[in-house]
């Protein structure tokens, strides 16, 4: 979605049980982008330690007049990520399970028709809360 998209991922954290092997492909997908972006990935099978990677990586606004502010965002996961989404003011969109905010009975992100699905997906939910 980086090049695709223009999109400028900063931070990824990843919280499936993986292997060594398999964190090092899932790592190097997320290198080499044409734009020369190069996020942090951060493999953490606890899924509430995703706000403390993101505290450290972008600190809440005390008040400074100037700061690095992290917008706009979007966060892709599961019904479990929506509370963080929200406390970041960012859109949300579950991908993966548990899916408890709507309802997925033939719906895969997976391949060519799968990326048009979640690219359509992604721009329904930014459209829609204009």
């Amino acid at each position: 979605m980086a090049d695709d998209l223009g999109w400028l991922p900063e931070l990824v954290v990843i919280t499936d049980i993986l292997s060594d092997e398999e964190q090092a492909l899932v790592a190097d997908r997320f290198r080499g982008f044409a734009s020369g972006i190069a996020p942090k990935v951060v493999f953490d099978t606890d899924t509430s330690n995703v706000s403390k990677h993101f505290s450290a990586a972008w600190p809440r606004n005390n008040n400074a007049r100037y700061f690095d502010s992290f917008s706009p965002a979007f966060v892709l996961g599961s019904s479990l990520d929506r509370e963080f989404a929200e406390s970041l003011g960012a859109a949300h969109l579950s991908v993966t399970y548990p899916i408890s905010n709507r309802v997925v009975l033939d719906r895969t992100y997976l391949g060519y028709d799968g990326s048009l699905r979640l690219i359509e997906d992604i721009f329904g939910l930014l459209v829609g809360s204009r």
